[in-house]
């Protein structure tokens, strides 16, 4: 499987939203849950768990929870802030991790979807989350028509290590985009956020044989990086608990 989603609950912000009938806002949500008589921890907890997408995506996490000894510990959730791609050239790179799989076999790369890391993985509290959501919201809001698109993206092949790197300059705008997004999650949400300082790029592949890298590389060159891409910028979160697991 080319993309691992279940370990991680996103937030888009509204504006990438698709309206879908009978799908309800987070504030009016923890209302209907606590008029539900959920109390107001575990309530929290399920919105944040789901990515705030509704009651019934809520409901479900509790019903399926009601054995975890955890549930009602205030054990906060890890967030991350990713930029994920879309349109064709989401439907290649998500093309090359189904060949690479098929042709070479699993590799650390396979372990989670195509993304560009932003910031540090941080934590939040359940009650911080609606907050945290708005300074995303916010973020967005004043950096609308200032991304530079599109990305220019170079492949980076080594011994053990394919991927995609953002060219420098548009690399330090997206980190100013980061910067700007930790000190509206500091204000809204009381929230330390750490943005990535690393080379921002896409991985491709990673810890693979070294006889697969003819194949692989092969594989990555057949891209087309120029494609059309809408990059979205998204909130996962995590159980802290599964931090480790794959």
């Amino acid at each position: 499987m080319a993309a691992r989603e279940d370990l991680y609950s996103k937030i888009l912000p509204r504006r990438l939203r698709q309206t879908r009938p009978g799908t309800v806002k987070c504030g009016s949500s923890l209302d209907v849950l606590l008029s539900m008589g959920f109390p107001r921890p575990r309530a929290l907890k399920a919105l944040a768990s789901t990515g705030g997408r509704n009651v019934q995506a809520a409901c479900d996490w509790l019903f399926s929870h009601v054995d975890d000894p955890f549930l009602d510990d205030p054990l906060p959730r890890e967030y991350v802030l990713y930029l994920r791609p879309s349109g064709p050239l989401q439907n290649q790179l998500s093309h090359f991790w189904q060949q690479s799989r098929v042709n070479c076999g699993k590799n650390k790369a396979h372990n989670i979807f195509p993304h560009i890391t932003l910031c540090q993985f941080f934590m939040c509290a359940d009650q911080n989350v609606e907050a945290l959501c708005g300074a995303l919201q916010g973020t967005v809001a004043q950096w609308r028509g200032r991304f530079p698109s599109p990305l220019p993206l170079d492949l980076y092949t080594s011994s053990n290590f394919i991927g995609l790197f953002v060219e420098e300059q548009v690399a330090d705008v997206l980190k100013l985009f980061a910067a700007d997004f930790a000190t509206e999650a500091a204000r809204k949400a009381e929230v330390q956020v750490e943005p990535h300082r690393k080379q921002l790029h896409v991985t491709l592949a990673y810890h693979f044989p070294s006889q697969h890298l003819a194949t692989l590389e092969k594989l990555a060159r057949g891209i087309e990086v120029k494609l059309g891409c809408d990059w979205l910028a998204v909130l996962f979160s995590r159980d802290i608990r599964f931090a480790n697991h794959e």
